[in-house]
C-alpha cells in the first residue's frame, strides 16, 4: 500500500493493479528492519491474479491473446493464470465464451469487448489475425469433443466445444481488467527468524516473520493461496521460540 515502495520495487503493476491489503500494509516492518542492517531479498516479486470468475462456467472459456492464440489452461490456478496473462504481448488477452457457459465475472471492471454471431466475426471485431481465432477454435473443439486438451492440459472436466452463438469476448487484458497483486519478498532470514544482513551475518536481537519477510513464496509463479498464513504461523513461531531463547541466554537486558 506504499506507492513509492510499489513504483521502485513493482514498477511493471504501478497504475495496473488493485492492491490486495489492508491501509497499514505500507512497508514500515520492512523498513524498520533494513534501518537496523537486514537485507532485504525478492521486492520485485509479488503475487497478482485476474479473476475471471466466478461464475464458475466462466472456466469452460478459453484464453487468448492478441494473436489470437491460448497461451495457458483455463482451469489453472488463478495466480498462475493471472502472472501468464499479464506478460502476453501488449498485455492483449480476451476470455473467450459462447452463450451456454457466458456469465458476468461476480468482481466489477470485467468488461465484455465484443459479441457476435459468428467466430470470424468476432475475430474480426477484436482486430485479431486473420484465421487466428478460427483455427485456435476449430483446435480447441475439436479436442473437446474427445475430452482432451493435449497442448495446454485443461482437465476433462471443464472441457466443452464452444461452439454455440452467440460468441463473447471477455476484456481480460493486462491494465484494463481488474488485476489485484501484492508484494512478496522482504528481509533474508533464517526459517527461525533471524534476520540477515547483506554478508549473511544474524543481526543481533532482530527478528521477522509473515509478509516482513521475504518466506517461501518468492515468485508470481510459485504463491499459492494461504501462503502468506503459513509465513506469519509457523515462521512466526519458531521467531518467537527463537527470541524467547535468546532472551533467556542473555537475560532481559
Amino acid at each position: 500500500m506504499n506507492e513509492v515502495m510499489v513504483q521502485r520495487h513493482l514498477s511493471r503493476l504501478a497504475g495496473r493493479m488493485i492492491p490486495i491489503g489492508n491501509p497499514n500494509d505500507d512497508g514500515i516492518g520492512l523498513r524498520l528492519g533494513l534501518s537496523a542492517r537486514g537485507a532485504g531479498i525478492h521486492l520485485g516479486e509479488y503475487h497478482i491474479t485476474v479473476p475471471f470468475y466466478p461464475p464458475e462456467s466462466l472456466t469452460f472459456g478459453i484464453m487468448v491473446n492478441g494473436q489470437g492464440q491460448r497461451f495457458i489452461a483455463e482451469d489453472a490456478y488463478h495466480g498462475r493464470i493471472g502472472e501468464n496473462a499479464s506478460r502476453q504481448p501488449m498485455g492483449t488477452v480476451y476470455l473467450i465464451v459462447d452463450e451456454p457457459i457466458f456469465g458476468r465475472p461476480i468482481i466489477d471492471g470485467f468488461e465484455i469487448a465484443a459479441v457476435e454471431n459468428s467466430i470470424v466475426d468476432l475475430e474480426r471485431a477484436l482486430d485479431l489475425p486473420t484465421d487466428s481465432l478460427q483455427r485456435t477454435l476449430e483446435l480447441y473443439n475439436r479436442n473437446a469433443e474427445r475430452g482432451e486438451d493435449p497442448i495446454l492440459h485443461k482437465q476433462p472436466p471443464w472441457l466443452r466445444p464452444i461452439s454455440d452463438p452467440p460468441f463473447a469476448a471477455i476484456e481480460c487484458s493486462f491494465g484494463k481488467a481488474p488485476y489485484m497483486a501484492f508484494s512478496l519478498g522482504g528481509l533474508w532470514t533464517r526459517p527461525t527468524g533471524e534476520v540477515l544482513t547483506e554478508d549473511a551475518e544474524v543481526v543481533g536481537g532482530l527478528y521477522a516473520a509473515g509478509r516482513s519477510c521475504c518466506g517461501v513464496s518468492r515468485s508470481a509463479e510459485g504463491y499459492v493461496s494461504g501462503t502468506s498464513i503459513g509465513d506469519a504461523t509457523f515462521f512466526g513461531r519458531m521467531a518467537g521460540r527463537a527470541a524467547a531463547e535468546r532472551r533467556s541466554a542473555f537475560g532481559p537486558d
